[in-house]
Order: C-alpha cells, then structure tokens, then sequence
C-alpha cells in the first residue's frame, strides 16, 4: 500500500474534536463524532493491508495479530500503568474498585460491554473512569477476532460479488444500530454490532477495482463534501443527538467521501490533510487518544470544583508533549520492518502485561478498593455513600421490580395511618419519617416508585417515559382516597427533574439529559401545576392531611467521596457548600407553583431547604456526618435532620 499522508491528516480530524469535546469546548459539542471517523479509517487500512495479502498468497492470521498487538498494546498498557498508579493513590475505595474492573475489561478488550452496562457515555458517572475511552479499541478488536476469516472467505468463494454480503452484513448492523438508538441506547452506543457497519464502510473503499482513479471534479466534490459532513456533525451534534443510527451516517459517509476524494491524485482536501502539522497530529492521534482522557478525569476529581479552562488548556498541551513521548518512545519501537522486538518477545510480552493487568484489577475489585492506602477519617466519610435506606431494594419500586400499592412497605405497628408517596427521594426519607411514625405508635406505609412523581395521570415531562409512571400514581391515589385508615399522606419527589430534567450547572456530579423533549416549556410548566393541584384537592376532599414537601437540595457532586477528597487534601469538610442561589434557580418555578396552591386547613407545607440552607449557602455536612449519600438523596443521617420537621404534623 502507497502511503497516504492524507489518511494520518483525516486521524488529526478525527481526534482534536473528541478532545475538544471531552474538555467542554462548546462549539465542538459534536466532537465525540471524531470515533466513528477512526472506524472508517481502520476499516480501510486494514482491509488494504489484508486484500493485499490475500491476493498474493501472503496472509497470515498470526502476522495479523502481531501487527495489532505492535500498534494497540505498548501504548494502551502505559496508559493503563499511570492510571493505575494515580487512581490508587486519588480514588475511594467504592470507586477504585470499580476501575479494577475495568482494567480488567480493557486488557480484554471488553471494557464496551462494561461500560454497556452501567451509565451511559454522557452521563457523569462517566467521568469517573479512567478507561472509558477504551471501549473503541475495544469495539475494533471484537470486530477484528471475525473480520479477517469473513474477508478471506468473500474473497475466496465470491471475489466477483464481494460487495453482496458485505451490503447485507452493514445493512443488519445499521438496522441494529437504528433500533438500538431508541430500545437500547448504550448497548447501541458501546457494543460492536452496532458498530460494525461503520468498519466495513472503510473496508469497501479499500476493495474497490485496482487502478481506479476517479475524475479530478469527483475528487474535489468528495472531499469538499466529506469534510463538511464532518464538520457539521462536530459542531452540531450534541449529548442529546439521538446516536449512532441514522446520525453517524453524516461524519461516516463524511470520512469516506474525504477517503475516496484521495485517490488517485491531487484535490483540495487531500493537500489540506497532507500539510505537514496536521499529518504529524495524524501520526500522534493514537497515543493523544489514549492519554487525553485520563488526564481529564485525573484532573476534574483532584480538583473538586471544575477545571478553568485556561488550566485544561495548559493541560492538554502537556497533553500533546506526551503523546509526542509516548509515539516516538513507547509505540515506535514495536513498529516498522527495523523493530529490534522479535515476534516471540511481541506474544511473550502482550501475554505477560495483560496477565499482570488482569491480576492487578481483580486483586483491587475482590479487595474492595484497597481501603488501607486512605487516611481514616477519609474512609470514614466515603462510607457515607452507603449510608441510605436498607431496604431500597425492596420497597422502591421499578420497572424491573414492579408492584402495586397493595404491596408497599410498612414501618410501625397498627393499621395504615401515615402514606409516605414520592420517588427515591422519598424512599430516602422513608427509614427516618417511618421510625418518627412508630415512636407515635402509628403505621406508615411507603408508596414510592422510582423516577416516577407523586402526582395523578403524570410521568416525566421533559422526555419519553412510559406508561408505568402515571399507572402506578393513579393506582396509589385510588389506593389512599379509598383507605378508611390512611389520615396523612406525605407528598415528596425530586420535583424539578420531572419539569427540566438534569442539569450540569449543578456539579460534575449531575449527568446530562438524553431524552428527547416532547413538550414546550409553558405546557410541561401547566401540565405540572394542573396536574399537581388536581391530585391535592382529590386527596384533601377524601378528608385527608397532605403534607407537601418542598423540593430538597441538589448538590450536584457525590457528597461522601468529595468531602473525604476534601479532608485528603488538608481541609474541612464543613467548608464545603453549595450555593443557595443554586437551589432558588433550579427549583424557582416549583416553588412558585407549591406557594400559588390555595390554603387549606388540612394542607400543610414543609420546607426542608429552610433546615439545610441559609441565605448564602446549603450545608451537605454536619455533626461529623455528610447529609447525602450521593449528589441528591438524603443519608441517613440527612434524613433524620429532615424528619424533625413533620414531627408536629406526625405527632
């Protein structure tokens, strides 16, 4: 194969908005795009490599291995080396774990199934991991391990109509992306079948007819074309563009066109990614890949508050530096015909580093993150993050654990007196509010469902939501109007997630919102506010007392491990807060909404933000207890604080 300088060029588009991204950058909040342009690339490049070789008798599958481990492993398992080193001396315990589980992932190549299964590539938790990012190594080794015995055996039996199974494995593989995109976002995100297309797209540009070279007005709008389609995916997609399916269409067929417009001779976008810069950030865009991303979750958790940017620039040039190091010092030894490393020492050494990654990641997960290597009180404060209702599992109902309100938990002896109805902010409350009830004697029963607002014929309003919301909320209301014993019911939700779903303003802490808005703001605001007064007037004309609980703090960071990260660093946890303008501009329009419903004798309000705010600021400590076991559920301990305040309604 000729080398193609515009091909290194077409990796520096790839890579620089995926950084651009990943730092925040606004403009290229499309940037995470720039993956499914390297796809198209090495399916390119490596169908090239393997066509060629097949035709003249030359292919091997070991060769071929060998070849991948010289270019993935020197690099990824530094990079996985000085991840571990930093992360066992920043992480908790709960979170280091977690990371030796997805060392072990990455050495296997499986981390895209792990991450899969956990929280989606744009939600906060994601910056907690380190190796995240190595879920497209992951994605182009599984499609690797077949594609190399499906190409020989197109090549061998249909040589002639190699373009058939390919269009019918790539048509199955975007019809699976496409439906994943709405049935199954992450798996259709992380998982390589519904990635493969994208791989096979490069790999036809590389089987088409030896010698052909298309006009110079082709190539020109090719790569005129290509590029745009790139760069108007980088800078108008978003965290909310529904993704990959039809969408990856656009930088996909936008990297092949740039591809196709390259052969056969000059063009416009062939000299623009063959200028001598952006080629030598094409020949880096591997290890600037693979070291970017740790520096930046490495950084947003030392630092607690969010990097400036001014900070992350400094960042990523050193960035750059390094991966300037890691091309030429740890990836170029291992390539090129002048490799002083033998093929025995190449399978030797992968076979050594990933047995010693392997035992390393399970060593920390089976030991539940290492705890020794933590100061104590720091540990102590991080054990906050389990420090919430013991029987969630049980009472907080789900889609995966459904039940009606006949089968709500109990706190407390007698009949049904007290119903406690929320989502999993009730749920926190429901051990403090329930040992409150029994120290009256009375019972309370707990009807809470998560992410689902205790409010009649409503689910979510700023997104898709089935109908198990508003069936499980109209069976509880029928449940409690209907009760001859229930006298109190607790109204209690993250209110304002329903309205506006989640927001980034709050804290590193909060993920973004991926639904799709299906209401404007003035109806989702009416549908709230009618709704709400409706269900409170049905449970006040069934003679009973409704005690509406304002909307509880969000903090916006997971409260346990800042703290202990705070004391790590010499300070104390009592000096961190969060700013009560937070709260009042988050919440403004529920606020507004509780305070307009009409006064009544047996409607009460409880301001729980009154106990946990002042006018400057929202404690999330105090009395040597954090007050949330994560970024917006109370601790137990929170809980207790909160509870004082139904004590003369409960009495």
């Amino acid at each position: 194969m000729n080398y193609r300088p515009d091909i290194d060029g077409l990796r520096a588009l790839a890579v620089v908005p995926v950084v651009l991204f990943h730092t925040g950058v606004p403009a290229f909040s499309g940037g995470f795009v720039g993956v499914d342009v390297f796809f198209v690339i090495s399916g390119f490049l490596i169908t090239t490599i393997i066509a060629a070789e097949i035709g003249t008798g030359r292919f091997s599958v070991v060769t071929f291995y060998e070849r991948r481990i010289r270019r993935i492993f020197p690099a990824l398992f530094a990079t996985i080396l000085v991840s571990c080193l930093v992360a066992s001396y920043l992480f908790m315990p709960e979170e280091f774990k977690d990371f030796g589980q997805s060392v072990v992932a990455a050495t296997l190549f499986a981390s895209n199934v792990l991450f899969s299964l956990e929280a989606g590539y744009f939600d906060a938790p994601a910056e907690l991991k380190p190796l995240l990012h190595t879920w497209s190594l992951a994605v182009e080794e599984q499609f690797y391990i077949v594609y190399p015995l499906f190409l020989m055996l197109v090549l061998r039996c249909a040589r002639r109509y190699w373009l058939a199974p390919f269009a019918l494995v790539m048509a199955a593989s975007f019809a699976y992306a496409q439906w994943g995109v709405t049935a199954s976002p992450q798996a259709a995100f992380y998982l390589a079948p519904a990635r493969g297309w994208e791989l096979l797209l490069g790999a036809c540009l590389a089987l088409l007819p030896s010698g052909h070279k298309p006009p110079r007005w082709l190539r020109e709008a090719c790569g005129v074309a290509g590029l745009a389609l790139i760069g108007w995916s980088v800078l108008t997609f978003s965290e909310h563009t529904p993704f990959p399916g039809i969408n990856a269409l656009y930088p996909c067929v936008g990297a092949a066109l740039v591809i196709y417009g390259g052969t056969g001779g000059e063009a416009t976008a062939r000299r623009l990614l063959s200028l001598r810069p952006v080629v030598f950030l094409g020949l880096i865009s591997y290890s600037l890949y693979l070291w970017h991303w740790p520096v930046i979750v490495f950084m947003n958790y030392y630092s607690i508050d969010p990097v400036a940017p001014g900070a992350m620039a400094l960042a990523m040039g050193a960035v750059v530096l390094l991966a300037v190091f890691s091309w030429h010092f740890i990836e170029g030894p291992f390539r090129g015909k002048r490799s002083a490393v033998s093929k025995r020492a190449v399978f030797s050494g992968a076979y050594a580093v990933m047995s010693v990654a392997i035992a390393f990641g399970v060593a920390v997960h089976i030991g539940n993150g290492w705890p020794g290597r933590l100061p104590q009180e720091a540990l102590r404060l991080a054990g906050f993050s389990e420090s919430h209702n013991p029987r969630t599992k049980d009472c907080l109902v789900n889609p995966e654990h459904p039940a009606g309100p006949e089968g709500a938990c109990g706190f407390g002896p007698g009949p049904e007196r007290i119903a406690l109805w929320g989502d999993s902010h009730a749920d926190a409350m429901a051990p403090a509010l329930g040992r409150l009830a029994a120290s009256f004697g009375k019972h309370l029963t707990q009807f809470t469902y998560q992410s689902c607002p205790p409010v009649a014929g409503l689910a979510r309003l700023y997104g898709e939501a089935g109908n198990v919301c508003t069936q499980y909320n109209d069976n509880v209301l029928r449940y409690i109007v209907g009760s001859k014993t229930i006298d109190t019911v607790v109204l209690l939700a993250r209110w304002t997630v329903y309205l506006d779903g989640f927001t980034r303003d709050l804290g590193p802490a909060e993920r973004s919102r991926s639904d799709s808005v299906l209401l404007s703001r003035s109806e989702r605001e009416a549908m709230l506010s009618t709704r709400l007064q409706s269900t409170v007037q049905r449970l006040l004309a069934a003679g009973k007392k409704v005690l509406l609980t304002y909307p509880i703090p969000e903090t916006g960071y997971f409260i346990p491990s800042t703290l202990a990260r705070v004391v790590m660093g010499g300070g104390s946890p009592a000096s961190f807060a969060r700013p009560a303008g937070n709260f009042a501009e988050r919440n403004a329009f529920v606020l507004r909404t509780f305070d307009a419903l009409p006064a009544h004798t047996r409607l009460v309000r409880v301001y729980p933000h009154r106990s946990l705010c002042d006018a400057r600021r929202c404690r999330v400590y105090q009395d040597g207890a954090p007050l949330y076991h994560d970024d917006d559920h109370l601790s137990l301990p929170g809980a207790e604080l909160v509870a004082r305040l139904f004590e003369p309604e409960l009495r």
